[in-house]
């Protein structure tokens, strides 16, 4: 389901806060292309990274509530006929069933995820950035990840002096 074919019916059901999340999927698609970063074209790769950019924003649970509501989106899909045309066609996506069942086990214990997207995120963070992680962390922050990442941009930069 591109991002194309499903705005149309989400706007009507007044599921906005699902275009939102599918906008993080389309949006983890481009930054990891962009990076050049492998599995920037794998579907469960770009939900898990709207899912962990959602919940480590801590905006008041709103990545919560973005992340339910594109669950109550897919599971108002008919997720057999999503087989047949994926059999059919060779789409990428799962089929709607199975990534509500991914966005549950993520909502359930983020933390891994989290923590393995910071893992990824954080090798291309600006020294700005990672400094506001130090002196001001997030609850799914790396405190320690981003100082070794800082202290890794001062010796390169060391380096090139």
């Amino acid at each position: 389901m591109a991002f194309g074919d499903c705005s149309p019916g989400l706007v009507a059901k007044n599921r906005n806060n699902a275009l939102v999340g599918i906008f993080m999927h389309e949006l983890g698609h481009a930054l990891l292309n962009v990076c050049g970063m492998p599995g920037y074209d794998n579907e469960d790769i770009a939900d898990e990274f709207a899912a962990a950019a959602l919940l480590s924003s801590g905006k008041d649970d709103v990545g919560g509530q973005v992340l339910s509501e594109m669950i109550t989106w897919f599971s108002e899909q008919d997720s057999r006929a999503q087989a047949v045309a994926i059999l059919a066609a060779g789409d990428r996506h799962a089929p709607s069933i199975q990534r509500v069942r991914n966005l549950e086990r993520i909502m359930a214990d983020p933390s891994p995820v989290i923590a393995r997207w910071n893992r990824v995120l954080y090798q291309h963070a600006t020294a700005k950035a990672l400094e506001k992680i130090v002196s001001s962390p997030g609850a799914h922050d790396d405190v320690e990840l981003a100082r070794s990442v800082l202290a890794t941009m001062k010796r390169e930069v060391s380096k090139a002096d």
